[in-house]
């Protein structure tokens, strides 16, 4: 519900239905712990800036808000593919630096529709569950790479899919050692429905695919005190090296560097343009940060692989069924003003 207060009558007076309808297409975007870290000030009905929200750091895991870019990146991915069909082409300016910057975006008449529909926008989801284990076929390869850059795809029985196995195994109990981390993670896990409903934002059992008996049970049971406790990381451990093993293969997104919002968010959008074409393929992208959270891997896994800086690494396969989108999202008027 979008109605109602006078910050939403104004901001919809502001860039009317189009843009509300465009914001909420764009929020659509996947983003750490589903954090949603957008926040846009609307100055004119076609001049909009782009910041992050700072109650929605994740500084245990994100010090640098490296991973807040590039969420921004396919919020402004989603935004795009939304404004090119309704006609609209879009223009993107880079300000300042990762800790206090901002993207000043505009809005002009004449963009080509693109090639993704806007129904693609709310199918596309992270899928953690079900991956099949043979390799990508040579041709959806091909696919996934169109417009994304540096990307390069490891098939499930080379090396450097299980150097990528070894390092997600071995980063994940890392982390699940810090208590900062883990603290972080349950600030963001709501397991009730009443409170999902109610924040609409992070984790939920349905968004970790965990169903069935086992989410009735974690619904009414869990709280954020279990994610604290040491079953709850040896259980984390166990998942992770499960799905280190099951899947279609590795995919990282490099090229430039995490230094600039410019670069940040380039391969956001990159990404999200794969996770795109993804979806339209049936196949799984599930994104495992901890290697490039983590040290020593954050600072190694580029030289295992033979390769340049990493953005993103993405655990991928094929399913047998493309799951429905479960992962709630924030109505426009919580992330959007106008000033």
């Amino acid at each position: 519900d979008l109605g109602g207060d006078q910050p939403t009558d104004a901001l919809r007076r502001r860039i009317g239905e189009l843009g509300m309808h465009m914001l909420e297409l764009a929020s659509l975007a996947p983003s750490s712990h589903n954090v949603q870290p957008w926040r846009v000030r609307c100055l004119e009905s076609r001049r909009w800036e782009l910041t992050l929200d700072p109650h929605r750091f994740l500084p245990a895991t994100d010090p640098t808000r490296r991973e807040m870019w590039l969420s921004v990146g396919a919020f402004v991915e989603n935004l795009h593919v939304a404004a090119a069909n309704r006609g609209l082409r879009m223009r993107v300016q880079a300000v300042g630096d990762l800790l206090d910057g901002v993207l000043r975006i505009d809005f002009t008449e004449g963009g080509a529709p693109s090639e993704f529909e806007d129904a693609i926008l709310r199918r596309r989801r992270t899928v953690r569950k079900n991956l099949l284990t043979r390799p990508l076929a040579p041709h959806h390869i091909e696919q996934l790479a169109k417009d994304c850059g540096d990307m390069r795809y490891h098939a499930p029985d080379s090396a450097e899919s299980r150097d990528i196995a070894m390092a997600v195994r071995e980063s994940t109990k890392r982390q699940n050692n810090r208590t900062d981390a883990r603290r972080e993670l349950s600030d963001w896990i709501h397991w009730s429905n009443k409170d999902a409903r109610l924040r609409r934002d992070g984790l939920t059992p349905a968004t970790m695919d965990i169903t069935g008996i086992p989410g009735l049970i974690v619904r009414m049971f869990y709280s954020k005190e279990d994610v604290l406790g040491d079953g709850f990381a040896e259980k984390g451990n166990a998942i992770a090296s499960e799905q280190s093993m099951e899947h279609g293969g590795w995919i990282t997104i490099g090229g430039g560097n995490d230094s600039t919002i410019a670069d940040c968010v380039d391969a956001g959008r990159r990404f999200e343009r794969l996770c795109l074409h993804a979806c339209a393929l049936g196949i799984a992208v599930h994104p495992m940060s901890q290697p490039l959270q983590e040290v020593p891997w954050n600072n190694t896994l580029h030289e295992t692989l033979h390769r340049g800086h990493i953005h993103f690494l993405l655990r991928v396969g094929y399913l047998e069924h493309y799951p429905e989108a479960v992962s709630l999202r924030r109505p426009v008027s919580e992330f959007a003003e106008a000033v």
